[in-house]
């Protein structure tokens, strides 16, 4: 079972810095920020998630874009770009996805029971 935890574990973390490389490389900075750089980049801008705001907004940010800056080079405003982007697509499209998916099954699920009841 352990052996199973600490896989998943580094899985879930290895797609979480897959998310922000692939991020990086849809601004077009990939060459700036090497895969080393952004698994750095990654490793500060998760301690932002540590900062106690809401849905770490603001903390985040700044911890991500401020490593962009410091380690790669990144322009602040290229930086902060990347920073709203990332924590959109990790923070808001992640969650909704799924939470649409189970709304549809279970809305069809209501319809199977609301149809077989009327026969």
């Amino acid at each position: 079972v352990y052996p199973a935890i600490a896989f998943l574990s580094l899985a879930i973390w290895f797609c979480y810095w897959l998310n922000l490389y692939l991020t990086i490389m849809a601004f077009n900075i990939a060459d700036k920020v090497t895969p080393l750089n952004s698994l750095i980049v990654f490793t500060i801008a998760s301690l932002g998630v540590l900062v106690p705001t809401p849905g770490s907004v603001g903390g985040y940010h700044l911890f991500l874009s401020q490593a962009l800056m410091k380690t790669s080079g990144i322009n602040q405003e290229l930086a902060l770009a990347v920073a709203t982007v990332q924590h959109f697509i990790c923070f808001v499209l992640v969650p909704c996805i799924p939470a649409v998916i189970c709304f549809g099954i279970q809305s069809m699920a209501k319809k199977k029971a609301e149809e077989a009841q009327a026969k």
